[in-house]
């Protein structure tokens, strides 16, 4: 049976009244994102799908090429800056057509990155005074519902994000007036809350925040 890229063609009366493109797949062939141990990291494995090649076309992005039998694999490293790109184009080639099809797929990343209001990048585990939370934002990439805490004055409080997409930006300043409320719960000048993101997997990102520097 025929696999890949095929032209459709309905004519009536010796006339084309509709001429489409599609892609024919076997039934057991299915696409997994798996993310790398960091987010500039990443696998698609296009399983089952009998391509012989694929090129990705997005900026920044280096691949590399994995054929085991009818399954092709797509290593991703990004060195753009800042972050992933969120989509990734990916022309795929089988060995019966000479023309590509292109598909479009989010990078397979998973975890967090903090920035400040300078889009300088802040690494987890930093500490930061509760001044410096305006403009910062956590950007989480291919996490379902991570879980925000935050710990200080020995209380805790718990959000779950709600993400419809696979990046999320999470504004801290949002938090804020529950960042000054732990902290007041102490009057020791070095009382410290600290804000935790569960993104699974057993990854944990997080920030200490204090009165003072």
């Amino acid at each position: 049976p025929a696999i890949g890229p095929v032209e459709m063609r309905y004519s009536q009366h010796h006339e084309t009244c509709i001429q489409n493109r599609m892609i024919l797949l076997p039934q057991d062939s299915r696409v997994n994102l798996i993310p790398g141990r960091e987010l500039t990291e990443g696998k698609i494995c296009f399983s089952h799908w009998g391509a012989t090649g694929a090129v990705v076309l997005t900026d920044n992005v280096e691949s590399s090429i994995q054929l085991d039998g009818d399954s092709l694999t797509v290593d991703l490293n990004y060195h753009g800056a800042e972050q992933p790109s969120e989509i990734l184009e990916i022309n795929i080639y089988w060995s019966a057509s000479t023309v590509p099809v292109k598909v479009r797929y989010p990078f397979p990343a998973k975890g967090a990155r903090l920035f400040n209001k300078d889009g300088h990048e802040l690494k987890s585990g930093c500490s930061q005074t509760i001044s410096d939370i305006l403009g910062m934002r956590l950007l989480v990439f291919g996490c379902s519902n991570p879980i925000l805490s935050l710990d200080g004055g020995g209380k805790k409080r718990l959000w779950a994000i709600k993400t419809n997409t696979t990046r999320t930006e999470i504004r801290l300043i949002d938090y804020e007036p529950h960042i000054q409320a732990l902290l007041a719960l102490s009057d020791n000048l070095d009382a410290q809350v600290r804000l935790e993101l569960d993104i699974g997997l057993g990854k944990i990102f997080y920030i200490r925040f204090f009165r003072y520097a």
